[in-house]
């Protein structure tokens, strides 16, 4: 999705599945990544934001999780969907 901001810039958004990213990231290349990733954490060069979740009254949940490297930053959001209780 690519979206104009306020101020007249561009920005994309790419929605991947769990199955995306199974497809085109093989698990050898995801391990030397992952590794890159905490360096750059150690280094002070990265940002993970801890995992958060709001629940609502109703109990269905918003799960979110962000983090950043240099200039792009990357979020993963799941909801669960509470259904109501039979009497």
């Amino acid at each position: 999705m690519v979206a104009r901001s306020a101020r007249g810039i561009l920005t994309l958004m790419l929605h991947i599945t769990e199955a995306d990213v199974r497809c085109l990231l093989p698990m050898r290349e995801c391990i030397g990544l992952m590794e890159t990733a905490f360096r750059r954490l150690a280094m002070g060069e990265a940002i993970n934001q801890l995992r958060h979740r709001l629940t609502l009254p109703t109990h269905s949940t918003l799960h979110y999780m962000a983090g950043a490297d240099g200039r792009y930053f990357g979020a993963k959001l799941r909801h669960w969907l509470q259904q109501p209780q039979a009497p």
